[in-house]
């Protein structure tokens, strides 16, 4: 029998060396028509050439930017409230503010084609993909993210800010501190902050390096960002402190907790949401603890582990998901590496599986049962939670290595 199962072994490892590359191209072909109907129809729906709610996003963006250049304060006109501060307002205007809603719409296509193959060619490189087939497999893995393709047809902006943000950091981590990369950086980082849910968390990896402490970029950062604020709140002639109570009133009033694995529907499910802003901040300034400490780990999972961390902190809509891309890099790193160990790539080969698989149901299933809609948040929070835990641990052991 063993025999028997030894030859049978070896049939199949002959027939995979003869014709592996061929099924992979099959399975890359087979990959790519699905994806390719999807993105099609993803893409009529931004245009608005079918009759759904394809560009939602950015049609609130369009009516936010213009209501604010015209004087109202979105905070109190609107029956339903926007979620964005006033620094926000102001970088969305020079994008789509001064056109009509069916020229934003081809603008901001555009725009997002042009972030995606920016985010593409940033993976392409961190995984060393050297040959057609494992760069078709990177660019699969970030088409197949369910947030991808809501993202585009929404015109939400979570592509932009993930090619602002990683633009910024690696523009500035492995080239000597100087003005001219600091501004850089620094402009590139505060595009990214107009959805500062989404980026802020990775400031500390501006600040932590692996050799020195790093002011500068945060002091550029945070003089634009009170510059935007300040001209967004002299458009309207109002104090722009009493701009900041009334957008805190109202995320505060009309904050989501909808099903979503993150720390605000936790509390919210407790009964204890009063905590919930509370506990964010606790999360933020732990999450700067261990990049400080950890700041001479490879520059990647540090991004995994912040990544992983700033879906938690707070609420995020599954077009955020897009921002997962960044452990699925720094796991496929560690399958490459030839001095991790065999039970760590194993455990990586497993969670990039797993982290594939919980993203790729549409949406949030929203037209499916309660139950199904629990079951996905469940499945979502327990593997990105283990996936965060492996990081942990991962970097933990390379840090006895070093010493």
């Amino acid at each position: 029998m063993d025999t028997q199962l030894w030859r049978h072994r070896e049939t199949l490892q002959a027939l995979l060396r003869q014709h592996g590359h061929a099924l992979v191209s099959l399975a890359i072909a087979l990959a790519f028509i699905p994806l390719a109907l999807k993105y099609g129809h993803e893409t009529q729906r931004i245009l608005g050439l079918v009759s759904d709610s394809g560009g939602i996003d950015l049609g609130f963006y369009h009516r936010w930017t213009q209501q604010w250049f015209s004087g109202i304060n979105v905070y109190l006109a609107n029956r339903t409230p926007q979620g964005y501060p006033p620094a926000s307002i102001v970088m969305l205007y020079p994008l789509i503010g001064w056109l009509t809603m069916p020229q934003a719409r081809w603008v901001w296509a555009i725009t997002t084609i042009a972030s995606f193959i920016v985010i593409a060619a940033i993976a392409l490189h961190a995984t060393d993909a050297k040959n057609w087939r494992a760069r078709a497999a990177i660019i699969i893995l970030l088409l197949l993210i369910n947030g991808t393709s809501v993202t585009y047809g929404n015109g939400q902006a979570s592509l932009h800010v993930l090619a602002l943000l990683l633009s910024a950091i690696l523009i500035l981590h492995p080239r000597p501190i100087r003005w001219q990369t600091d501004l850089v950086c620094s402009a590139l980082f505060l595009g990214a902050l107009v959805k500062p849910n989404l980026s802020a968390p990775f400031v500390w990896l501006l600040i932590f390096f692996p050799n020195t402490i790093h002011l500068r970029p945060i002091i550029l950062i945070s003089v634009g960002y009170a510059a935007l604020s300040l001209f967004a709140a002299q458009v309207l002639r109002t104090p722009l402190l009493d701009l900041a109570q009334q957008f805190l009133a109202t995320r505060i009033a009309h904050r989501d907790t909808f099903l979503d694995p993150n720390v605000h529907f936790l509390f919210d499910q407790l009964g204890l949401r009063h905590l919930a802003l509370p506990a964010s901040a606790i999360i933020l300034g732990a999450l700067g603890v261990w990049v400080y400490r950890h700041r001479q780990d490879n520059l990647w999972r540090l991004l995994a582990v912040t990544t992983l961390v700033t879906r938690f902190w707070g609420f995020h809509w599954m077009y955020d998901n897009v921002l997962l891309i960044i452990p699925e890099i720094a796991l496929i790193q560690i399958l490459k590496c030839e001095a991790v160990e065999p039970n760590q790539k194993i455990a990586a080969a497993i969670l990039l599986a797993l982290n594939v698989l919980v993203m790729l149901p549409p949406g949030n299933l929203g037209g499916q049962s309660q139950t199904v809609q629990v079951a996905l948040m469940l499945s979502q929070g327990a593997v990105w939670g283990a996936t965060l835990i492996f990081f942990l641990m991962h970097a933990r052991v390379t840090a006895k290595t070093a010493k």
